[in-house]
This record gives structure tokens, sequence and C-alpha cells, in this order.
């Protein structure tokens, strides 16, 4: 199939490919987020594939690991079936999450419904989404996952399966489970990975039930240098000698879910020292930085 390997060596390149010898600072949810496949880790270079050749993705990936990418592209079909077989790797080498906990009078079509609902928060956590949309329609019900601000579907569900998951979902974030009509918001904050995840649900009533947005605050994921936001080298340049100046305006302006905040927390962070005062006017205040003073209006 390919000059370097053949389709069985590259499955199993694939799955046993070590990331952990890498930079701390990248992980499988790096190469997922940017539809990347991690092949093989040399001393000096990393060979990866993917269907586009994207000189920002392969920057970033170079800058960060120290290593030449060499970027191999395949068409779309063959790229699928290699990039589940790497995902469904990125989500088993991570710890089971139990948000949702199975009840004692729970039959077996509740049990696997909520499996499905603790693996799609968890799996949805790996891959840097920012959102999960959960909607029901006439005989379906879809699952979105909203990633770099857009989103894609998920799964398909049977619609018969719509009163467990809103029910469990209300009863996870304390809503109402009686308030069918008006809109309601709720939240919970879990570890998960040794890391603080705040999970910020959300109803709205539709003509075929209430729909069910998540929003995934993730503290450790936010807080990424400069070098890893997917700026090119000369965008980077620019913010990096902009942000050393003691006085001036940064305008930073997008679309819902562009990472505005991800930008703008990546450059706090960045210059986050006890040599100067950080005073921040947020609302809300979405992550929380140790050093820096940030005020809720």
């Amino acid at each position: 199939m390919f000059n370097k390997f053949d389709a069985d060596e590259l499955i199993n390149k694939i799955e046993n490919i070590d990331l952990s010898i890498l930079n701390s600072e990248i992980d499988s949810s790096f190469f997922v987020k940017n539809r990347v496949i991690p092949v093989e880790i040399g001393n000096d270079s990393i060979f990866c594939l993917s269907v586009v050749n994207d000189y920002n993705t392969v920057s970033n990936i170079e800058h960060i690991t120290k290593k030449k990418c060499n970027l191999h592209i395949i068409d779309t079909k063959d790229f699928e079936f290699f990039f589940d077989i790497f995902d469904k790797k990125s989500i088993l080498t991570t710890s089971n999450l139990n948000l949702i906990s199975v009840q004692l009078d729970d039959d077996n079509k509740n049990i696997k419904i909520i499996s499905y609902l603790n693996k799609m928060i968890e799996n949805a956590i790996i891959r840097g989404v920012s959102d999960i949309h959960i909607e029901p329609f006439k005989s379906s019900i879809r699952v979105r996952f909203r990633i770099d601000g857009k989103l894609f579907t998920q799964g398909i569900l049977e619609s018969d399966l719509y009163s467990i998951i809103i029910t469990r979902m209300k009863i996870l974030a304390k809503l109402d489970i009686t308030e069918r009509r008006l809109p309601q918001d709720g939240r919970i904050t879990f570890e998960f990975n040794k890391r603080e995840i705040d999970l910020r649900i959300s109803t709205i009533p539709t003509i075929y039930g209430e729909k069910i947005a998540l929003r995934i605050l993730d503290s450790e994921f936010k807080f990424k240098k400069l070098n890893s936001l997917g700026l090119n080298k000369e965008n980077l340049e620019i913010i990096e000698k902009e942000i050393k100046k003691l006085s001036g305006l940064i305008v930073v302006c997008g679309p819902t879910n562009s990472g505005k905040t991800t930008t703008i927390y990546s450059i706090l962070n960045n210059i986050n020292d006890e040599s100067i005062n950080i005073v921040t006017l947020e609302d809300p205040v979405e992550y929380k930085i140790d050093g820096i003073n940030q005020i809720q209006i």
C-alpha cells in the first residue's frame, strides 16, 4: 500500500506507537484533533499520515517535538480506516470514566446507555471536544461533537432511549427532571486523569423533546503554550512580540468556538510572572490561573 510499510505493518505500528517518548506537551489528543496519524518515531524525525499537507500542523509538530515531520498524504478512504484504529487506541489507553453511575433497579438497556454516555463524555475530553449536542428527532437521537468550531455527527441512537438519556443528564446536572417546557442550566465539576473538568449542561425544549448541550471546560487542556495553538510562524512571532510590550491593545475576535478563549488564556499563561501585576475582568471566569487576579463581572 505504501512505499515505506505494507498495510499489516502499518496497522501494527499505529496500534503500538509510544507517544510518551515525545515532548510532554503533545499526546494522542493533539493528533486526533488535528487528524494526523503518527506511525513511527525516529531519533530526529516522525513519520505521519494525513489527507492534507497542512503547513501549520506540520510546523506545530516539528516545533513541539523538535523532530522533522515526514507527512505522507493518503486518500480519504484509507485515512479514515487507519484513523479509526488510532482513535480507538487513544481511548483505550485512558482510565474509564464513571461520571454517571448505575442504580440497583437499572435494567440492561439502562446500563448500556449509561455506559455509552460515560464513554461519550470520556471520548470527547480526550479528543479536545468543546461541546456535545444531543438532539432528539422524530425517529432518532443525533449526537454531535464540536471540534475547532465545527460540528460532526458522532452517533445516531434509537429514539426510545431518549427518556433514559434526558433523565440521567438532568440528574447529573441537578436539574428539575419534571420541568420540560423551560430551558435549564446546570454544571458539575469532576476529576479525570488527574485534572479538573467543568461540565456545563443546558436543556432547551424542541418539538421532539429537550435538546441537551454539554460544554466541556478542561482546565489542563486549555492552558496551552502559544506555539501549540495552530498559528503559523509569522503570526506566532507577531503575538509573541506584541505581548512583551508595556502597553497596547490586542483584539481577539471570531465566531463562537473559534478559539478566542483558548487564545486569550494562553496569552495570559504565557506572560504570567511574579514580576508583573495581572488583573482580568471576565464574564464569566471560565478557567482559574494561579498568580493572576481574576475578577468576575
